[in-house]
Parts: C-alpha cells; sequence; structure tokens
C-alpha cells in the first residue's frame, strides 16, 4: 500500500502502535525511506495502563520510552527528513499520565491528543472509558509541548473517511461503525456522495 501510494505521488504516512517497527522481518528498513510522516500511538508509557487498555499481550508488545525512543532513531537513520507524529487517546486510564516530557529525548513535529469516543454495541461497551471535557482539558494542560505542533480533537466523528479492509467505507457518527457503501462493489465517488463528510473539522485538522 505505501509503495502504491508513493507512486501515484501521494505524501504517505502511516500509524502503527510500534509493537514491529524494530523487527527487520515485518518492517524493513526501506519503508521508512519511503514515509513522509511515521505516526505512533503512545497512549501511555505504563506497562499496567497498556496492558489494560488492550495495547500489548502483555508479554512483548510493550511500547516503553526506550522502545519508542529507538524506533525513531531507526526511522531517522534511514530518512533524516521523516517527520514523527504522536497520537494519544485520552482515557479514564491514561488522564493524569505526563507524556510530552519525551520530547526532552527526542524530536517530535506533531502530537495530536484524542478524546475517547463512546463505541457500544451489544457485546461491547467502552463507557468505563471515557472522561469528561475537564479531565480532558487538564490532560491537554499537564502536557505542554516545547516545539511540535499540537493538535487537539475533542470529536472526530465523520472527519476522517475510514475503509476497512473488505472495502466497506464506515460512518463512525454513532456509537457503532455503520457501513455506508463497499468501493469494490460501487465507484468509490459514488459511495463517497452518500458519506456525511464533515468538511469544517476536517480542514480545521489541517489549517
Amino acid at each position: 500500500m505505501i509503495d502504491y501510494a508513493k507512486n501515484l505521488d501521494f505524501k504517505v504516512s502511516i500509524i502503527s502502535n510500534g509493537s514491529l517497527l524494530l523487527n527487520e522481518k515485518f518492517t524493513p528498513l526501506d519503508i521508512f525511506s519511503k514515509l513522509d510522516t511515521l505516526g505512533i500511538s503512545v497512549d501511555s508509557f505504563n506497562e499496567k495502563i497498556l496492558i489494560e487498555l488492550g495495547r500489548c499481550d502483555g508479554n512483548f508488545h510493550i511500547l516503553s520510552e526506550e522502545k519508542f525512543i529507538k524506533i525513531i532513531e531507526r526511522a531517522k537513520s534511514v530518512n533524516p527528513a521523516i517527520k514523527i507524529k504522536i497520537n494519544t487517546v485520552v482515557s479514564k486510564l491514561n488522564k493524569n499520565e505526563q507524556l510530552t516530557e519525551i520530547e526532552n529525548r527526542v524530536e517530535i513535529n506533531r502530537w495530536k491528543f484524542l478524546n475517547t469516543k463512546l463505541f457500544e454495541t451489544e457485546n461491547f461497551s467502552n463507557r468505563n472509558l471515557l472522561v469528561s471535557d475537564k479531565e480532558f482539558q487538564k490532560f491537554i494542560e499537564r502536557n505542554p509541548l516545547k516545539n511540535a505542533e499540537s493538535v487537539v480533537e475533542k470529536k472526530i466523528s465523520r472527519s476522517y473517511i475510514m475503509i476497512d479492509n473488505v472495502g466497506n467505507m464506515l460512518d463512525d457518527f454513532g456509537e457503532d461503525y455503520e457501513i455506508v457503501g463497499n468501493i469494490f462493489e460501487e465507484n468509490f465517488s459514488d459511495v463517497f456522495r452518500r458519506f456525511q463528510l464533515d468538511k469544517e473539522l476536517y480542514q480545521s485538522r489541517y489549517i
């Protein structure tokens, strides 16, 4: 997918939980040379919290500070111009953490803070992870940035174009994903016409 996008002259970025970015079998070094931006999800560096969040299997997928720094160093060794972006979702489990001090050890270009979105289905609910607007704001104040651009997103519904692994375009407006249409079965523009993109929210992310 990276090669395909790059061949179309797209600017290419990925978001990863970091678990395989040091593994040359799964992440060859030349991948970093093709990326304009490397995004890493960092909700915590606390092993207990990461396990509670389901960010690892409890054995070897713990994203520690040291592992995070090694990932950045590996990417920069291949592509010094690569931009580093962090995504942090604020929840009940990490709301009291101070994460941005990592800026003292490694260069970060952009840090995006997102509020936990409610998802509920018949078999799943993340309601216990939700934070109030006040708790979210306190987290932002506790995590100032020195050099990186700060992007704060209290809501994200309908501001991302999401397509799953079988071609379904998804609408995340409610408490569960709804399928808008399938881009393998219909023309993309026909499916996209039915998707209610929040253009103002989408554009505010980049302006």
